[in-house]
């Protein structure tokens, strides 16, 4: 018997497989996954999205488009308080990767939904989402699209752990965190208030020495539950064998909008990874509306420093240059300031290494800039 070969060309091979029906395109028919089993081959080729089941997405999520996504499902166990899931892409059309969510939910139904984890690293790079749920028989869901249309084949992993496996490391570099108190962190005093059109967050905590350091969150509510997306990290002073409270403060310079409310809350990581929340922080944006000043930067060259200015009007902008006691060591006056964008360039090649401000005012306010000379 004669046997014919036929040898398909390449391109009508791709059109088959974009043609699948992925089962799992669909919310209702989400793949099941088995705590420990790994997924070797999925694909995302020929997937698309379901409006009334799509979750929502940035600032909520980490997630700015949906596009081509597939769907997996499994129920938590006993013994076990957290869970991990890596998805390693093999090949993308675009080097812009994979982007995930894990959802707690019984249906799917996006008005139920309950985020607990979020990632979205804008490359083809393997992702890695771990939450807490110390409860058995609660059912999750994990989502995974292609970022910006991106097509790729990747490998999927469900984990369990009886604790955070997690080093203090990797906690500090996430992006959003679903999880909150308890445990609750007690601060003897927090506060936060506005300045120089910047949002300061100061307070004090008996940091011993199992406390490794401090992420600073800024909070949003989604319908009856709080998350925080990571801002910043603190070092923490050890403070065995004193009787104080060290103190700490953080600045975040963002483009706030004057009269808006914006909520912070600050995160105590242990040594061993725990995390401790403090209670959410909110304040008012009150804004300068005359000019902002940017803060001081080190410029290419030795001792010299530059700042940038916008001016929303025209007038008189002075320069100071103080001390570390806010004595005045050199002055500059820019007469009739036009509106728009300027620069200033400080020369402190003839001062010692320390601390200084950089004192500006303006017709009716005032910014206090402090820097150090290295």
């Amino acid at each position: 018997m004669i046997r014919t070969l036929i040898l398909l060309p390449l391109l009508v091979i791709s059109y088959i497989l974009a043609a699948q029906d992925w089962p799992h395109d669909q919310c209702e028919a989400a793949k099941v996954i088995q705590l420990g089993e790994l997924l070797p081959a999925e694909n995302n080729q020929s997937a698309t999205t379901t409006p009334s089941e799509t979750p929502e997405k940035s600032p909520i999520t980490c997630i700015k488009t949906f596009e081509n996504d597939l769907w997996y499902r499994f129920t938590t166990e006993s013994g076990y308080t957290h869970y991990e899931v890596i998805i390693d892409p093999i090949f993308c059309n675009t080097p812009a990767g994979l982007q995930a969510m894990v959802i707690k939910a019984e249906a799917c139904d996006l008005t139920t939904y309950e985020y607990k984890a979020c990632v979205n690293p804008y490359a083809e790079e393997a992702l890695q989402m771990v939450w807490r749920e110390e409860e058995a028989g609660v059912n999750y869901l994990i989502y995974v699209d292609g970022y910006d249309g991106t097509q790729c084949s990747f490998k999927l992993r469900l984990m369990g752990y009886e604790r955070d496996p997690r080093d203090p490391e990797t906690i500090s570099q996430e992006q959003n965190d679903y999880d909150g108190p308890p445990p609750v962190l007690e601060l003897p005093e927090a506060e936060t208030f506005f300045t120089n059109n910047e949002a300061v967050i100061r307070w004090t905590a008996q940091t011993q020495d199992d406390t490794r350091y401090f992420i600073i969150q800024k909070v949003r509510q989604y319908r009856d539950r709080i998350y925080g997306t990571n801002i910043a990290r603190v070092e923490a002073s050890n403070t065995v064998g004193s009787n104080g409270a060290a103190e700490y403060e953080y600045i975040h310079n963002s483009a706030f909008t004057e009269g808006m409310n914006y909520c912070y809350r600050i995160v105590e990581i242990k040594a061993d990874g725990q995390k401790a929340y403090s209670a959410p922080m909110c304040l008012e944006a009150t804004l300068n509306e005359d000019f902002y000043i940017s803060p001081v930067y080190p410029s290419q060259n030795p001792g010299i420093y530059v700042i940038k200015f916008r001016n929303f009007r025209k007038q008189n902008l002075a320069f100071s240059v103080l001390d570390q006691d806010q004595n005045e060591l050199k002055s500059l006056v820019r007469a009739k300031e036009p509106k728009g964008d300027g620069t200033i360039t400080i020369d402190m090649t003839d001062y010692d290494p320390g601390t200084y401000f950089l004192k500006v005012l303006g017709k009716e306010e005032r910014y206090l800039r402090e820097f150090v000379v290295d």
